[in-house]
């Protein structure tokens, strides 16, 4: 294989992979969280500028390194967003459930024990509660994704939030 070769698929490697890993990087900020997506950022163009260099030299396995990381980012940020997809609709579901048995018995639930969960996997990232605050009764409803120091939360108040670290 020619240099001139080399530096095409050199290219056409970044110009398809790096799209596709910056995306994932985007994400990471509402699953990770911002300190770690800018982190990520970082280390998918370092992984990528030494892989397309190692191209240069010897393609195959410059190839096979930008490869390999692509998969293995992409694919974790793949299982992520499609978490957070199920644990976000969980969590929305859980407002509607609290407000629907504040209908019914006139206070909101104490805990989830009486929520049938549409996903059991999802207990574990989501988080309610129900408090009083100053002689109004409320509750909230948190989950996170990939790091429990990222959160996505609803109160009352406020409707839906986000703390990215």
């Amino acid at each position: 294989m020619t240099r001139k070769d080399r530096v095409r698929l050199a290219l056409l490697l970044l110009v398809v992979l790096l799209p596709i890993e910056v995306a994932g990087c985007a994400a990471s900020y509402e699953t990770l969280g911002q300190v770690d997506s800018s982190v990520l950022i970082f280390v998918c163009l370092f992984l990528n500028t030494f892989g397309f260099i190692l191209c240069l030299a010897r393609f195959w396995p410059g190839a096979v390194s930008m490869i390999s990381f692509g998969l293995l980012f992409t694919g974790y940020q793949a299982l992520l967003v499609a978490r957070m997809h199920t644990v976000a609709t969980e969590a929305a579901n859980i407002v509607g459930w609290a407000y629907s048995q504040k209908l019914k018995t006139g206070s909101y639930p104490e805990d989830l024990a009486g929520y049938n969960f549409l996903d059991p996997d999802c207990v574990k990232f989501v988080h309610y509660e129900r408090f009083v605050d100053q002689n109004d009764e409320q509750f909230g409803v948190s989950y996170y994704v990939g790091t429990p120091s990222t959160r996505h939360w609803y109160n009352q108040q406020n409707g839906w939030s986000y703390y990215p670290d």
